[in-house]
């Protein structure tokens, strides 16, 4: 590590969070953690790298490519280019729209897939690329114009034009950690653990709804994919669960950081195969794409996560990289409590009987299922006539016709035994 600068090498980071950890990290995973916006990388310049700058302090929400108002707190983009070396930090994430950002991501999924093993797909063609620093300053990276690449009556640009931005690095570039920023990942990481651990006692009924979603989430019980009117139906379950616990008097807010929490560590134990998810058919198709670089909790759910389910890829994100949705996963529900239980969470009373469940599951027959079906539709029909086969179909995690052709099975099943 450089004294002067306090930053470290992408193997330096890892062998760091392996001691302060104390579980294996190697590369790819420290990128796959800058991917996920969990850490911040950074990149030095060894030579000098032309780039476009502004010197106005921004708003994190907006990173703006044109030049626009200061007052408003956007940016003004300096009409020549300077040359910028040394330690730049390189933005991972920013709005759906931003292809400059995307630029960044390419060269980081690259350095990804190059290190995983993976195949590294062509580059989709140059959109540019930021570097910030602390101080505000922002950076996007340019190239001079060559006018011979295009035939005279095919000129892309109608005014003369300088330079393009350009999402090619240096060949000298390395990807390099700060010190601070690792520092501030171990501290969430810490803080998010140790919030975790609650007294069953005083959060039962919050821990027991993480779980119980999470449950629901992974086992895909209830229908996590498609859409419920214009929204991801994972989002309306989330806003169900943070409306039940706003009427319970709960702290929804509270709530909802712990699921996201929840399923940041998901996806974390999912990227470094630590999670106990069962390997299925469907599953074979998904493992074509990359899995770690795509799937965010939280503000960014509805722009950056993808539906794998049949539907169309949703919008704001390149064609070329789909991630894998968690919901698509599955695990046994022993395994997923023993999971969660390493992790630091809660487990309720009420689900620790799972815990005794073997590794190997008596698989249900039809004859099984058609019972259990019709016990459950009995017992919600007892509650409210009204929508008994809607909430049926919702906790199977099927269609209400489904429902109805097992229900009839049941029926002439037990006709020809009569």
């Amino acid at each position: 590590m450089s004294n002067q600068e306090e930053h470290m090498s992408i193997e330096e980071a890892a062998k760091h969070l392996s001691t302060a950890l104390d579980e294996p990290f190697d590369e790819a995973e420290v990128l796959n953690l800058a991917l996920n916006g969990r850490l911040r990388l950074s990149i030095f310049f060894q030579s000098h790298t032309l780039a476009k700058c502004s010197v106005v302090r921004y708003h994190q929400s907006l990173f703006a490519r044109k030049n626009v108002k200061l007052k408003r707190g956007y940016r003004l983009f300096e009409e020549r280019p300077r040359h910028i070396s040394g330690l730049w930090d390189l933005p991972l994430l920013g709005a759906g729209s931003d292809q400059a950002i995307e630029g960044g991501r390419a060269y980081v999924e690259q350095r990804y897939r190059e290190l995983s093993g993976e195949p590294v797909p062509p580059r989709s063609g140059a959109c540019g690329a930021y570097v910030d620093r602390p101080d505000g300053t922002q950076c996007e990276l340019v190239k001079k114009y060559d006018p011979n690449k295009f035939p005279d009556e095919s000129k892309p640009f109608p005014q003369p034009v300088e330079y393009l931005p350009t999402d090619d690095f240096p060949d000298d570039a390395v990807l390099r950690v700060r010190e601070d920023a690792l520092n501030k990942y171990l501290q969430d990481r810490a803080s998010a653990s140790q919030a975790c651990k609650v007294k069953y006692s005083e959060y039962s009924r919050r821990s027991s709804w993480m779980i119980y979603e999470g449950m629901f989430l992974l086992l895909r019980q209830r229908p996590m994919i498609g859409y419920v009117g214009t929204k991801p139906k994972f989002g309306w379950v989330v806003e169900r669960c943070v409306e039940r616990h706003r009427r319970e008097k709960m702290a929804p807010r509270r709530f909802l950081d712990g699921f996201f929490q929840l399923g940041r560590d998901i996806e974390d134990d999912l990227a470094l195969g630590k999670f106990p998810v069962i390997q299925t058919d469907n599953d074979k198709e998904l493992q074509e794409h990359d899995w770690p670089t795509r799937h965010l909790f939280g503000d960014d759910w509805y722009i950056r996560t993808r539906g794998f389910y049949g539907d169309e890829p949703w919008e704001r994100v390149p064609r070329d990289r789909i991630g894998v949705d968690v919901c698509l996963k599955r695990c046994r529900p022993a395994d997923f409590l023993r999971w969660a239980e390493s992790r630091g969470y809660d487990i309720p009373e009420e689900l620790r009987p799972l815990l005794e469940d073997g590794e190997e599951q008596k698989k249900e027959t039809p004859e099984e299922k058609q019972d259990r079906l019709y016990a459950w539709f009995q017992e919600e029909k007892a509650k409210d006539d009204k929508g008994a086969l809607t909430r049926v179909a919702t906790r199977e995690g099927v269609s209400r016709q489904r429902i109805s052709q097992i229900l009839k099975s049941r029926e002439k099943r037990l006709q020809k035994k009569t």
